[in-house]
């Protein structure tokens, strides 16, 4: 127990900075985060083309170190280690939580810092924002959200959950299309304020 509430100080801490800087670089403004998880080069293309995001998850250095090539000095790379969300650099971003049944939201309600919850694996994914975006509120800001989606109407869906949304969302895919999809919709949260 307290080797695992150790990480999951350290991940708060690390991901509370992770995501101020992310903020700064939004002038300031609380914006909402979006990141993609992708082994597809063209998705990492499509989504720095389009201005959807620099924040990538991907597999290993291997393909960090592929990406990097062509990337700008300002893109982003994550790994999942476990139940962890990290930095190449080793500073844990955010721990994860992967929610199949509806003891799992109850885990990730229970969190502090930065929770990355993967709800891609199952289709009942409505329910789940609620229950994060309502235990945030709860919590004052003392934990944020980030879920983990499969398309562009899922990402909808769980940035507008009880009408605040989740602080973000990570678009799982290898699919360019979905990637270019999510530019529009990072365009209509954009364009709300």
């Amino acid at each position: 127990f307290r080797f695992r509430r150790r990480n999951q100080v350290a991940a708060s801490s690390s991901s509370s900075a992770f995501l101020k800087a992310t903020k700064e670089e939004d002038e300031g403004k609380k914006k909402k985060t979006f990141w993609i998880e992708t082994r597809s080069k063209a998705c990492v293309l499509a989504a720095m083309e389009s201005g959807c995001s620099k924040t990538f998850v991907v597999e290993g250095e291997a393909t960090r170190e592929q990406f990097a090539r062509f990337a700008p000095s300002d893109a982003r790379f994550l790994h999942r280690d476990g139940a962890r969300l990290m930095a190449f650099s080793g500073d844990a971003i955010a721990s994860i939580v992967t929610v199949n049944e509806p003891e799992d939201v109850a885990t990730a309600r229970k969190q502090s810092g930065v929770v990355l919850v993967d709800v891609s694996a199952n289709d009942w994914s409505i329910i789940p924002a609620e229950n994060l975006v309502a235990a945030s509120a709860e919590r004052g800001g003392e934990v944020e959200f980030i879920a983990c989606v499969k398309t562009s109407e899922e990402a909808l869906e769980q940035l507008e959950a009880l009408e605040t949304g989740v602080r973000g969302v990570v678009l799982k895919t290898d699919d360019e299309k979905e990637v270019r999809l999510l530019a529009k919709v990072v365009q209509k949260i954009r364009n709300r304020g």
